[in-house]
Order: C-alpha cells, then sequence, then structure tokens
C-alpha cells in the first residue's frame, strides 16, 4: 500500500475499528498487529497488518516495510504483554515492565500490593481444592478469579457453602471485600495521573457481572476524592508511566481498595460514556501518549451517560422485537444487540452472556438511568 512519506506509523495491538479510526484523525498511519488471524477491516484501514504475530514476527515486518514507527498502543486486555514487549524492544514510549505485567498478572498485582498497608488484601494462589477451602475458611467468604483475564470469567464469591465443582486451577482466592464497586479512568503522562473521573457499577444480582455503569459516579466530594487519592498512590507504586488505566475499586468501611486495574480502557464502553459526560475521548488521548506527547484538555462535566446491559430467561431466542424502537427513544446513544432467532441465551456469568445493551445520556445522573432503561424496556425477546 503506498503512504505519503511523512506520515508515521503507530502500532496497534488487537485494534478494532475505532482505535484505527482514532489513529488516522491524529495523523498517523496504523501498522495492525494480531495475535491470531486479522480481521477483514483491519487491511483497509492499515498500512500493513500483521497477523499471527508474535514480537518476533512484529520487528520483522517493520524491518522488511521500513516503516518509520512513532508508537505502540493497545486497548485488548489480550495484547497488552506482546504490546509491551514489542514497545520496549523498539525503544518506545512504554510503561516499566513491571506495571504491565502486574495489570495482566493479577497475583503478581496482589503480591506487589502487599507491600503498601494501604492496598494490601488477603489472598493465596490455590493449586487445588484444599487450598480454596482454607483460604475460605480462613476468610469467610473469598472472590476466587483466574489470575488473568477479563470480562469476569471464571470470577465467584465462595463461601463454607459453595459447591467447588468446576474451578479451573491454580485460582487466586482473595479476601472478600464489601462495599459499593466503582472504577477510576485515568491518564498518565510522564508519571503524573490525570483523572478523568469515577465510574459506578452496578452487578446483575447474585453475580460479579455489571449489569452497568454511570459516568459520573453518584459520589460525594469527600468520597470522590478519597477514591482518586488512593487510585492516584497506587499507580505510583505500580510504576504507570503513560496511558489510560482504568482502575477497579471497592469503597469499603476502612476506605477505598483497589480490586484490579488495567493499562488499557475500560470494556463496557466506558471511554464513550466519558467522552459523552465530558468531551475528553480517553483512546484518542491514549494516541497522544503512546507517542510521547503530553495531550491538552480540560475535563469538565456537562452531563451524565450510562451503559446498561438487561438479562433474559434462558433458552434459544424465537422472536426478537423493539429494537429499533429502542434505538429511537430519548436520550439513547446506541444500542448494542446479539439478539436474533436462533441465539442462545445463556444465565448471566459473565460479561460475554450480555445480549443487550444501551448508551445513554441526561442531563442528570437519574434521567440518563432512566432514558437507558426507558429504551431496553421496548425490546421483547421470546425464548423456547
Amino acid at each position: 500500500m503506498s503512504r505519503p512519506q511523512e506520515r508515521r506509523c503507530v502500532l496497534a495491538f488487537n485494534p478494532k475499528p475505532n482505535i484505527l479510526d482514532r489513529l488516522r484523525a491524529k495523523g498517523f498511519d496504523a501498522v495492525a498487529v494480531f495475535p491470531g488471524a486479522a480481521p477483514e477491516y483491519a487491511a483497509p484501514l492499515s498500512a500493513l497488518v500483521v497477523d499471527h504475530a508474535d514480537a518476533d514476527a512484529v520487528v520483522k515486518a517493520l524491518d522488511a516495510a521500513g516503516l518509520p514507527v512513532a508508537g505502540a498502543l493497545t486497548h485488548s486486555e489480550a495484547a497488552l504483554r506482546l504490546a509491551d514487549e514489542v514497545a520496549h524492544r523498539l525503544g518506545l514510549p512504554a510503561n516499566p515492565a513491571r506495571a504491565t505485567a502486574a495489570s495482566v498478572d493479577k497475583a503478581a498485582m496482589r503480591r506487589l500490593l502487599q507491600e503498601d498497608e494501604r492496598f494490601a488484601v488477603a489472598h493465596r494462589v490455590a493449586a487445588d481444592r484444599d487450598e480454596l477451602a482454607a483460604a475460605i475458611a480462613a476468610h469467610g467468604k473469598v472472590v476466587a478469579k483466574p489470575r488473568d483475564g477479563a470480562g469476569s470469567v471464571g470470577v465467584r464469591v465462595l463461601d463454607a457453602a459453595s459447591d467447588l465443582a468446576g474451578i479451573t486451577y491454580p485460582v487466586l482466592a482473595e479476601e472478600y471485600l464489601d462495599g459499593p464497586e466503582f472504577s477510576v479512568e485515568a491518564l498518565s503522562v510522564d508519571g503524573g495521573h490525570r483523572i478523568l473521573g469515577i465510574t459506578e457499577k452496578f452487578l446483575f444480582p447474585g453475580t460479579v457481572v455489571e449489569s452497568g455503569h454511570l459516568f459520573p459516579a453518584r459520589l460525594a466530594p469527600a468520597a470522590a476524592a478519597e477514591v482518586t487519592a488512593h487510585v492516584g498512590d497506587f499507580l505510583d507504586l505500580l510504576g504507570v508511566r503513560l496511558g489510560v488505566t482504568h482502575t477497579e475499586v471497592k469503597l469499603t468501611a476502612k476506605g477505598p481498595k483497589v480490586i484490579e486495574t488495567h493499562t488499557r480502557s475500560g470494556g463496557d464502553h466506558i471511554a464513550k460514556l466519558v467522552t459523552l459526560a465530558t468531551g475528553v475521548d480517553p483512546i484518542a488521548e491514549s494516541v497522544v501518549t503512546a507517542t510521547g506527547g503530553a495531550p491538552e484538555f480540560e475535563v469538565r462535566h456537562h452531563s451524565w451517560a450510562t451503559a446498561q446491559f438487561r438479562a433474559f430467561p434462558p433458552g434459544t431466542v424465537a422472536r426478537v422485537a423493539g429494537v429499533d424502537v429502542a434505538r429511537h427513544q430519548p436520550g439513547v446513544n446506541f444500542v448494542e444487540s446479539d439478539l436474533a432467532p436462533g441465539v442462545e441465551v445463556r444465565a448471566i456469568t459473565s460479561s460475554h452472556d450480555r445480549l443487550l445493551g444501551v448508551v445513554a445520556i441526561g442531563r442528570d445522573p437519574q434521567e440518563a438511568l432512566d432514558n437507558a432503561n426507558r429504551a431496553l424496556d421496548q425490546v421483547r425477546v421470546e425464548t423456547a
């Protein structure tokens, strides 16, 4: 593919089309890198596509193409390690390897946080059922989760009455923390952390799976200041230097406690919520930091934005109605639906089981929530 000589490239690892669009808008060509087969949309939006890639393959492809590379970024959990390795090998702007490793490996993060009592949470890596049962006996209730992963896949809250069947070992068992859950969206430049805001989380009853998010969160100023200060100190301890982070926090009776963090934007359209509520696009600004720049923006909360999801009875979808009606409800930004006749509806155990979601805005938190739920109410699903 021919390309203007003056344009530089950014390595985009496992990018979706919106990432490639942001790169072009910022004046960069994309080198799209995929650990597996490249999707069809990649080639028309990229100067070069590297698929089935490891770090060696990426470096060799760049050498062969002779492309000038200005930076590397990813907003994909599955590609964080690869993006970090390539960035360090090429001398591109990057977080310290320890920070990326700890964000991906939840057990490594817990070990690191044990260095500071503000962030320490009792935990152990259980190698088998007996060790997991011992952790439950010690703490009464634990959260068991894979050491790596996202989307609440394989995450369970366990107590003495829980059935421990079906758990894949080893598993990280953490002391259960009680309290409302939030996430802090931040953008770091040269080790300084700009807080974009706090997101309020909602869960499907009896699960750890998010049923929705509201940005900004309904928190008193003092509580919000406590949460953001805690996360800023946490990012310092982790060693984060640049880029977007999404840090999940519980506000316990003893104060905020970090659950986990990700050196990427949050899922469930959280970056979109930030943009709708503040005008700041975290993904676009991450392009600036990935290429060594310092973003220039002001965070001004002018509205509220929410993403809400709906669960349906398990079964095979026989009929769906009302999705287009939902899209035209007041305040709706977009509707995301995977519902169609023949689709299997499963009980909600991870974010992958959610088949209908709405992003909506409002002049206040309740209006945003009402707009989203009104749209969801328009959708009728019959399952067999």
